[in-house]
């Protein structure tokens, strides 16, 4: 019925929802909003820097530089010997730390 289809897409934006707070839960401040307005404003500021700041330190872009390389050496290795299963493993390791562009791209660079 309608009721149920309505239903259902509210509990499908609630889904969506708590999936889009979940990497900045750690910052909630977890008071209501009425009266601790500088917690959450804090809450905000910190959700910002996570998203757009930190992402570009120096630490952090040295680190996803190193899991770069060593992607791209391992799956060098895992192209000359494809049954190793210690590879394999290394390989899925690395693939969690970064996103699908970049995995493509180490892979374009283990193959020239």
């Amino acid at each position: 019925s309608r009721q149920q289809y309505l239903a259902l897409i509210q509990l499908l934006e609630s889904f969506h929802r708590i999936k889009l707070n979940r990497k900045y839960r750690q910052f909630y401040p977890g008071v209501c909003v009425t009266g601790h307005v500088p917690q959450w404003w804090q809450y905000a500021y910190k959700s910002v820097l996570e998203q757009r700041v930190y992402p570009y330190t120096w630490q952090r872009m040295a680190k996803h530089r190193m899991n770069y390389r060593k992607y791209r050496d391992v799956y060098a290795q895992s192209l000359l010997n494809p049954t190793d299963t210690e590879l394999k493993l290394d390989l899925q390791q690395h693939e969690d730390q970064l996103d699908m562009l970049n995995i493509i791209i180490a892979r374009e660079h283990a193959m020239i």
